[in-house]
């Protein structure tokens, strides 16, 4: 009598191989010379493995037995030991000569750079040193081969900030740095602020702000600016004329004043302007920053020439050195004239102020005396040898006789006498240059009966 029974008889798998060590967080290929085989863990806690691929990954410290089973009595196994590993502290980025120092929670590792031309590192001290700049990969590694690692930047160092430590509330001015690419802030934005990437800075109130620029975390470089007051807005009268005066004001005390071109025109210490000839000058009130304005100093007409008295009914022309005026009279009724042409006519006796204008203000006047000659009275016929009075209601004038050959007449007389047969003009002149005439005629003698 017999029973059977079928055995199956498996390959026995040979040693593991591959490193026992793990890094927690890093992977170990593990293999065995027979194939087909599963993979496990005792403890998937410390380490896992993939069932199929023997790919060990470190999970946290402690040790697992790692088995390869090919079927159920049919395994091999291996203790694996997992390390620790912590984060790498400390700043990343750092500027060419600058320094930072690195950390490890874990102790024992040693540190080191992939391109010491870049950055070097202390090999037991973590301390990193920017030489150029780039990227380097410091690593710090342990006695357990477990390696951590920290990509550290190595920035350009600024140079020294240039440009101006002082500044006008409400004026800019331009920062630089010879490394450009940086940013730029300011410690306190009432007092200044700072354009970011263009240096620019606006002085906001009186005070000091610190102006920062940076190419980095560490990479850092400043400069103190001062903010002073600038005086107030400067008011007065900004357009006159050649030789006449304007008072500027301005309400922040103890400031200087000052012209930009004396030739156009001067300011005194109280702010009083005078115009010297046409132009425009800027006129400046310091109080160690400046308040500005412009003054237009507007040419003045010079005198009028021409006559000053004149004969009603009489024209004469007035004229100015400066071209462009308009002229007018303050008394029409005492004489006209002309506002392009400067012809003055006289209409009746009296004074009229007469204006040359530019249309600014400025101007010049000539008094106008128009006079006004009487006819002259008297006969005006007479015999030769006779005599006549003529006379005029205006005094002071002078006659005279167009032809003494037919009569003359006493200079201040009036006093005519016929000479012979025909007629002449008698004249009244005054010394104004107004004349007025009458004709007289010289008839003959009549023969005695």
């Amino acid at each position: 009598c017999f029973t059977t029974t079928t055995v199956t008889v498996s390959p026995s798998p040979t040693s593991i191989t591959g490193s026992t060590n793990l890094c927690a967080g890093l992977t170990s290929v593990l293999s065995d010379g027979v194939s087909g085989g599963i993979w496990s863990s005792s403890n998937t806690a410390i380490a896992t493995i993939g069932s199929g691929t023997g790919i060990a990954t470190g999970v946290s410290s402690g040790t697992a037995t790692i088995t390869y089973s090919l079927g159920v009595s049919c395994t091999v196994t291996k203790t694996v030991t997992v390390h620790p590993l912590s984060v790498i502290t400390g700043g990343t980025t750092i500027c060419i000569g600058a320094t930072t120092a690195l950390s490890d929670a874990t102790t024992g590792g040693t540190w080191s750079s992939s391109s010491t031309a870049i950055a070097t590192a202390g090999s037991g001290s973590g301390i990193v040193t920017g030489v150029t700049t780039g990227t380097a990969i410091i690593s710090y590694i342990l006695s357990t081969g477990c390696t951590m690692t920290a990509t550290i930047t190595v920035s350009p160092s600024p140079t020294l900030i240039t440009g101006a430590s002082t500044i006008c509330t409400g004026l800019t001015t331009t920062l630089s740095d010879g490394v450009p690419g940086g940013t730029w802030t300011s410690s306190n934005t009432t007092t200044a602020t700072a354009g970011s990437s263009t240096g620019i800075v606006t002085g906001m109130t009186a005070g000091t702000a610190t102006i920062s620029y940076s190419l980095g975390s560490s990479c850092i470089v400043t400069k103190a600016i001062t903010i002073n007051t600038s005086p107030a807005a400067i008011t007065g009268t900004t357009s006159f004329c050649a030789g006449t005066i304007s008072l500027l004001s301005d309400a922040t005390f103890g400031g200087a004043w000052n012209s930009s071109t004396t030739s156009v025109a001067t300011v005194s210490g109280t702010g009083l302007v005078t115009g010297v000839s046409a132009g425009t000058a800027t006129i400046s009130y310091t109080t160690g920053c400046a308040s500005t304005i412009t003054v237009t100093v507007i040419p003045t007409p010079s005198a009028i020439s021409g006559a000053s008295n004149i004969c009603a009914g009489i024209a004469t022309t007035l004229s100015d050195g400066i071209t462009g005026g308009t002229w007018s009279s303050s008394n029409t009724a005492i004489a006209t004239i002309g506002s392009g042409s400067g012809v003055v006519t006289g209409l009746a006796a009296g004074t009229s102020a007469i204006t040359y204008s530019l249309g600014t203000g400025c101007i010049a006047s000539k008094t106008v005396t128009v006079q006004f000659l009487s006819p002259i009275t008297g006969a005006t016929t007479i015999c030769v040898a006779a005599t006549t009075v003529l006379s005029d209601a205006t005094p002071s004038g002078t006659w005279s006789s167009s032809t003494t050959s037919v009569a003359t007449v006493g200079l201040s007389s009036g006093l005519v006498t016929g000479i012979t047969t025909g007629t002449t003009i008698i004249s009244y002149i005054l010394s104004t240059g107004c004349i007025t005439t009458t004709t007289v005629t010289v008839s003959p003698s009549p023969i005695a009966i």
